[in-house]
């Protein structure tokens, strides 16, 4: 059950268009679903969205490494395993 209420599409209109983004999400994730990120991205090829096998919504707590590994990954504009779509 979601229990994530908040409509992302309104906050995307707010950002500039050369905005960097970097989902971290995790695949198990029932407060705000997989679902609502992935209807975010269309359009978007920039944007990286990286998902935590059996994780839930707390991909930081889950594997720290994990989570900074894809954030050092965008900042140096590299690619890693850790980060697929």
């Amino acid at each position: 059950m979601a229990f994530y209420r908040h409509n992302l599409l309104d906050d995307i209109t707010q950002l500039n268009a050369d905005c960097d983004i970097l989902f971290l999400h995790g695949e198990l994730d029932e407060t705000a679903p997989l679902s609502g990120v992935n209807q975010l991205m269309p359009g978007h090829p920039d944007w990286q969205l990286c998902v935590l096998a059996d994780a839930d919504h707390h991909p930081l707590l889950r594997d720290p490494q994990w989570c900074t590994r894809a954030i050092n990954s965008m900042m140096n504009n590299t690619t890693t395993d850790c980060c697929s779509d």
